[in-house]
């Protein structure tokens, strides 16, 4: 809320930075013993990371290395898994404001190293960039793309591909000269627009983006898999239909779910192999919280979903 009033009141912010806590600072590195390890001393990690953020703030705002600073938030952030690290939010008087890119460019670039002073960082870089990563490499050399439910995704998605697609192959043609098969379809699943209308729905769809023009569309006329099984398909024919025969003397009887458990435990004790159990894995959202709910989690057993303890035999029958 902090923020939002103070956007409200200075407008959006010039720079957003984070500042990550790095294990191999050197103020760290020279207080461990020879057996220590970072993730041993917090106390130690977390007063130099007091003391880098201090300076930081000092920089920013007593020796203005950005400019004037009208108003200034920052949040530092311990997750469990990653490394501690700051937001830090920053608008700057008029005076000082970052209005065109060679503003930017004055306290922001990405260089590549200098070879003469070091020959291999330039070789790393320049390995491990977007366009020579490992997943461009596959992506170049792959003979077909199949993007299958593209009905259920927003055209702006399918328009982003095309540049990439363009920058990775190094050409203007369409999805970078890539074969590419869009399947699904329009009748069914458009795309999820939140207190949308019949018209944002299908305003968002492919069909309404340019490069639709440019696809060519192949139908589906007949139902192959439906060659395997002639009689389901007459089946559902006659059904379609209002041909079929309805026995309405018939009653199902559906048990419930806890009948249905207890027969089948009473199935499974029939196999003679050894049973084994499977247990599924249920995490709270707040990590603190796991404790305090781990019997409630086990009690779960929900519709749709297998249950928190599975007990299988091979070639057993499960209901």
């Amino acid at each position: 809320m902090d923020a939002i009033a103070l956007v409200q009141h200075f407008g959006k912010p010039d720079i957003i930075f984070t500042m990550t806590y790095n294990p191999s600072w050197p103020e760290i590195k020279e207080h461990l013993l020879a057996t220590d390890e970072t993730q041993n001393r917090p106390d130690l990690v977390s007063q130099v990371f007091r003391a880098k953020e201090e300076e930081m703030k000092t920089y920013i705002l007593k020796r203005n290395i950005f400019g004037k600073v009208a108003a200034f938030m920052y949040i530092v952030e311990f997750q469990k898994r990653g490394l501690s690290h700051a937001h830090f939010l920053i608008m700057l008087t008029d005076d000082y404001k970052l209005l065109t890119p060679e503003a930017y460019d004055k306290f922001f670039s990405d260089e590549l190293p200098d070879p003469d002073a070091n020959s291999y960082l330039p070789k790393l870089v320049i390995k491990y960039m977007i366009k020579q990563s490992s997943l461009a490499c596959l992506i170049r050399d792959a003979k077909l793309i199949v993007w299958d439910e593209v009905s259920i995704a927003k055209k702006n998605m399918t328009e982003a591909l095309d540049p990439l697609l363009k920058d990775l192959m190094d050409t203007h043609m369409l999805f970078g000269g890539n074969v590419i098969i869009f399947g699904g379809d329009f009748r069914q699943t458009l795309p999820v627009i939140r207190s949308g209308k019949k018209e944002d729905f299908i305003r968002e769809i492919i069909l309404n983006s340019e490069i639709w023009n440019y696809l060519e569309k192949i139908r589906l006329s007949k139902n192959m898999r439906a060659k395997t099984d002639p009689s389901f398909c007459e089946h559902l024919m006659q059904i379609g239909n209002g041909k079929e025969k309805t026995n309405m003397d018939n009653k199902n009887c559906v048990t419930k779910n806890d009948f249905v458990d207890e027969l089948n435990d009473v199935i499974i004790a029939q196999f003679l192999k050894d049973a084994r159990i499977f247990v599924t894995t249920d995490e709270t959202v707040e990590p603190s919280d796991q404790s305090q709910f781990e019997d409630f989690l086990h009690s779960l057993n929900l519709a749709g979903l297998p249950l928190y303890k599975l007990t299988l035999k091979e070639n057993c029958y499960k209901r």
